[in-house]
């Protein structure tokens, strides 16, 4: 339907004609892995040809060729795509003028041989659509020939020959193979002989003394083998690895390279000798079994392992020589060519107990010398089987019990005995052993000195309780050797009556009298007969009432009963409670039956006295005052003590509560008075300080002692001291006239004074007695003269008036005091004043006016540091 100028034609148009291909490979044939140019060429010739678009085929390669992966533009800018994965050519998008011709190439590989047919797709363009054209071709790919080699026998002596054999092949199914070629240089050590040309295989063999191989012309037709043998000889020894040049034919190109080795040995001399032991002189074994004195034979044979022939033989057996089985006595026939056999039998001797190895060796005499073989060893033993029978059961006690067996199996032999074990007891049904393998070094053999335990269970019957015992006796077998029998006796058991008895103390340890120790009995029937009548008896005095809950004890059977005690002082005293309970029962026939257990009961001892004194006096003030103490020992320990002493250090014990000699319970106590009469020191000291102590002896004779508390009383101080002055002059007249005085200090306190000195202002003291300072208790004096020289002044005054003083110290005082004032006038009446009027009294010159006073005390208190 076309459409021009608006001219429509109506009708079927006349199709374009389709474009043509062809290919071709070059070179054809090829060798296998090499490449051959694969041409297409696409023509657009055909009459009423026109342009092209969208040129395009596929072109997919049988297998056995390959192409790599590329892109390239071709066909008048078509892409022209090779893919490795899919072996395929494709042409896309090409284009061709009208009768225009184009080609262009892929480079293919022969990977495997034969012939490989390739037919393309159909052409297309665009404008043509699909064609029915495609195009053909073949290439034949070939591979070269395929060598191989071996020398048989790959193994010979020097001298000796072998034959190397080539194996050729033509691999390729389709193609013949011409013009095949080889050469081989045998290695040092191998020669050939000159010989040929041979004709073989197509070809010619040609070989070259000493060493030189090869072959020429030869053909084969497809997929077709031919063989090459040449003798070739080893000169020399050693291993000798032969490599051929690589095979190759006209069309298939080279081929490989093959290999072989030859070994060449010289030849060397080897004997071997196996000894064997028989107890038949038909089975031979490196070891036999043999019961003592059975037959035992030796087998000797010899054997001719090397490449040389021996001359003469021998066997030596240091074990047997000079015995019956003497192998020095075999005759061997000679020479013994190489892989001969030589056999010679000794025996048969006796079998003696125990494990017999012994071993044996080969000497032969060849042409280069001699030669020995290695030793060889065969044993003979004894087997020997042991079985040891005892009982479970020390006794059994009425029809119907089971008395169980074990069996111990020893190998007491020389030799393994094959299992299994098993033991035969004529009384006994059901005789077990475990496995052999079960035990030991774990194999299947009873090992000399291995031990298998066997056992069997038997049922008492009527007869076995009136013969009253069992006997039976066991055999074992191992390895078909049976031991010796052994046997065993159970006796009837005879009903045995007996009890136990265990004492049993909470707590195990007392401390204090009224403490409660609660006891338990474990009675046990440890006999076989039911026991009634159970009870226990327990000496100890005070004990409560033992309560058991059952007295009827069945065999095994066992009840505790219990019972309490309180303890006294004197279990705590004695250290400890010891006592013994007794359990009886009585039988079904015979006597009660009894048995008896102690147990000991410990008391924690803690002795201990305690001390203490008292008093209530008030503070003393003078020398004899009796001051009163109490002194109270108290027993604060858990025991008694006895022999108690309470001693007083400064002061005189008195009456005590508990006459001597004392003894105290726990918690109890002795007072004692004690009294001191006080001293001018304790006085002086201001307090009087005291203490007491006491002491006691456990029932152990232990001594404890504790001192008390020091009881303190005061004294009261009272330090006082007086003086007084007095002279014998009546008067003085005169410039250093001499007045006398006689100066007297009292202590009138209660402490003693120390340090007592007197002092005058206006007079010189003399001679004091005592010699001052000095120390005055109280009621003494310290008496001092004194003198006055009259002065001028004294004259003018008309009168000497004087004071004395006195110091002292009383420990926690320092005391003083004045004395009196004592006046002497001159000679002229001195006037003193009346009350109440203002006349005077008239003196004459010898009266002596003395004004004694009271005495001021001038006391600074001191305190003691």
């Amino acid at each position: 339907n076309l459409d021009y100028d608006n001219i429509s034609f109506t009708g079927c148009g006349t199709p374009l004609p389709a474009p043509s291909i062809t290919k071709s490979f070059s070179p054809d044939p090829i060798i296998t892995g090499a490449t051959s140019t694969l041409t297409f060429t696409i023509s657009n010739t055909a009459a009423g040809n026109q342009a092209l678009t969208g040129v395009a085929f596929t072109d997919a390669l049988p297998t056995g060729l390959s192409i790599p992966d590329t892109s390239s533009t071709q066909c008048g800018g078509g892409t022209l795509t090779t893919v490795t994965a899919t072996q395929t050519i494709t042409l896309t998008g090409g284009s061709l003028s009208s009768g225009a011709v184009c080609s262009f190439d892929v480079v293919v590989t022969g990977t495997t041989d034969g012939q490989h047919d390739n037919v393309t797709g159909f052409v297309s363009s665009n404008e043509s659509g699909t064609s029915t054209d495609y195009a053909t071709d073949s290439l034949m790919v070939i591979s070269p020939p395929v060598l191989a080699k071996s020398f048989s026998p790959s193994s010979i002596l020097t001298g000796d020959t072998s034959t190397l054999s080539f194996a050729v092949t033509n691999p390729n199914p389709l193609a013949a193979l011409t013009g095949i070629a080889f050469s081989d240089a045998l290695p040092a050590g191998l020669t050939v002989a000159s010989t040929g040309p041979t004709s073989v295989c197509g070809g010619t063999l040609t070989t070259t003394s000493p060493d030189g191989i090869s072959f020429g012309g030869g053909s084969l037709a497809a997929n077709s083998s031919c063989v090459l043998d040449i003798t070739v000889t080893g000169a020399t020894s050693g291993t000798k690895l032969n490599t051929t040049g690589a095979v190759t034919s006209a069309e298939g190109g080279d081929g490989n390279v093959a290999t072989a080795t030859l070994i060449v040995q010289d030849p060397i001399a080897i004997i071997d000798l196996n000894k064997q032991v028989s107890t038949d002189n038909t089975n031979w074994f490196k070891f036999a079994s043999v019961p003592a004195g059975g037959d035992v034979y030796y087998r000797f044979t010899v054997y001719n392992a090397g490449d040389t022939a021996f001359s003469a033989v021998s066997v030596s057996d240091p074990t047997l020589a000079a015995t019956a089985v003497d192998p020095a006595a075999c005759v061997w026939s000679t020479p013994v060519a190489p892989g001969d056999t030589l056999y010679c039998v000794r025996g048969p001797i006796a079998a003696v107990n125990g494990s017999h190895p012994n071993t044996a060796s080969a000497s032969g005499v060849h042409v280069s010398g001699s030669e020995t073989s290695a030793p060889s060893t065969a044993t003979y033993a004894t087997p020997g089987l042991s079985i040891v029978k005892s009982a479970g059961e020390v006794s059994f006690g009425s029809v119907g019990d089971v008395l169980h067996y074990t069996y111990l199996v020893t190998n007491s032999g020389s030799t393994p005995l094959l299992g299994p074990a098993t033991v035969s007891d004529d009384k006994s049904t059901d005789e077990s052993c475990p496995a052999v393998d079960t035990i030991g070094d774990l194999d299947n053999y009873l090992d000399p000195d291995e031990s298998i335990t066997c056992f069997a269970t038997y049922t008492v019957q009527a007869a076995d309780v009136s013969n009253t015992s069992v006997t039976n006796i066991a055999s074992a077998t191992v390895g078909g050797f049976t031991s010796a029998t052994d046997s065993v006796t159970v006796p009837l058991q005879v009903p045995v009556s007996a009890i136990a008895v265990v004492k049993t103390a909470s707590p195990t340890t007392m401390t204090a009298a009224g403490q409660t120790i609660d006891y338990s009995f474990l009675v046990t029937n440890t006999g076989d007969v039911t026991l009634t009548a159970v009870a226990i008896t327990d000496p100890l005095p005070g004990l409560s009432a033992i309560t058991c809950p059952t007295t009827t004890l069945a065999p095994a059977g066992s009840t505790t009963c219990t019972a309490t005690y309180i303890v006294s002082q004197d279990d705590i005293d004695a250290g400890s409670i010891t006592n013994s309970a007794t359990a009886t029962g009585t039988p079904p026939v015979g006597g009660p039956v009894e048995d008896s257990d102690s147990t000991t009961v410990s008391a924690a001892l803690s002795p201990q006295i305690t001390v203490i004194k008292a008093t209530n006096e008030q503070p003393y003030t003078a020398v004899g005052e009796v001051l009163t103490f109490t002194v109270t020992a108290t027993n604060t320990g858990n025991v008694t003590l006895s022999n108690v002493v309470v001693v007083d250090q400064f002061a005189i014990l008195g009456s005590c509560s508990i006459t001597a000699p004392i003894t105290l319970a726990p918690a109890s106590s002795v007072t004692c008075t004690a009294t001191h009469s006080t001293t001018q020191v304790d006085l002086d000291r201001g307090f009087f300080d005291n203490y007491a102590s006491a002491s006691g002896t456990t029932p152990q004779n232990v001594i404890v002692s504790d001192d008390s508390n020091v009881v303190t009383v005061p004294d009261d101080q009272l330090p006082s001291v007086s003086i007084t002055k007095a002279t014998t002059s009546t008067s003085f007249s005169f410039v250093g006239q001499q007045v006398p005085y006689t100066i007297t200090a009292s202590n009138t306190g209660n402490v003693t004074l120390t340090g007592v000195t007197i002092s005058d202002p206006n007079a010189a003291i003399g001679v004091c007695t005592p010699v001052a300072p000095t120390t005055l208790a109280p009621g003494q004096s310290l008496s001092c003269a004194a003198v006055h020289t009259v002065t001028q002044a004294d004259l003018d005054r008309g009168s000497i008036s004087n004071t004395a003083r006195v110091d002292g110290d009383s420990g926690v005082l320092a005391i003083s005091g004045n004395s009196n004032t004592v006046v002497i006038t001159r000679g002229v009446v001195a006037q003193i004043p009346s009350a109440g009027s203002d006349s005077y009294a008239e003196l004459s010159w010898a009266a002596i006016l003395l004004a004694v006073g009271s005495l001021a005390l001038l006391a600074t208190k001191r305190r003691p540091v």
